[in-house]
């Protein structure tokens, strides 16, 4: 009796554990993606002394340097950082028991370093991690190589952190592809029907036509009476 009260008790913390901590996560989504969305370049912060004196950033000093260190480290991607937190926050409101998984942790780890060092190996501002571990993995793969390792480390993460299956993805796909054919074929053979019902309708009044004009042309035909 007492084991399954402590029992009880330690699952009512872990949930409310688990939603303190969500909310937490779904805080610092909605606090970093204002800063990133409200950023400015021409604010001042620890990389640019600005050329503006009032900051436009809508969480202030504090809104621009998490935006400036965010884009100093990851470049592009910082729009993306937020959503991170917010799956992160999704996880956790829906899991059983609070854990931290060190899988987990390294795919979210694995995602911010395979798009940053694609994003750097094109020249697209991928911040100083793409930098970093791009010009590294150009250095041992060259540029087409590298571009397929992060493309499959990003593939594998994804797996972990959204928790699906490509297999069932492709499955889905190809359910959906199999319904949306069942549906052409069904349009086109109601639209056959109705080509065919017009058609049958055409002949049936070209025949009532023909046969009016032959009836007339016998009527006129027909001698006078006078």
């Amino acid at each position: 009796m007492a084991s399954s009260r402590k029992n009880g008790s330690s699952s009512v913390i872990s949930e409310r554990a688990n939603e303190i901590l969500a909310l937490l996560f779904f805080g610092i989504f909605v606090l970093t993606l204002v800063a990133v969305v409200t950023h400015r370049f021409e604010d001042p912060s620890f990389n640019s002394t600005g050329f503006d004196t009032q900051r436009n950033n809508w969480l202030g000093p504090v809104g621009v340097f998490v935006a400036d260190i965010l884009y100093q480290s990851v470049g592009r991607f910082y729009y993306v950082v937020p959503f991170l937190f917010a799956i992160a926050g999704v996880r956790v409101w829906r899991s059983s028991k609070l854990e931290f998984s060190i899988p987990q942790i390294t795919a979210f780890s694995a995602i911010v370093v395979s798009v940053t060092s694609i994003l750097s190996i094109y020249d697209m501002r991928g911040g100083l991690v793409g930098k970093l571990f791009g010009s590294m993995t150009v250095a041992l793969l060259a540029k087409i190589g590298a571009t397929i390792f992060f493309v499959i480390i990003l593939l594998i993460a994804a797996i972990v952190v959204f928790n699906f299956s490509y297999a069932s993805l492709i499955e889905s796909l190809h359910l959906a592809f199999g319904n949306l054919m069942i549906r052409w074929d069904e349009y086109r053979e109601r639209r056959a029907k109705k080509k065919g019902i017009t058609a049958k309708a055409s002949k049936a009044k070209d025949r009532k036509s023909t046969r009016l004009n032959s009836s007339h042309e016998w009527i006129s035909r027909m001698p006078s009476s006078a």
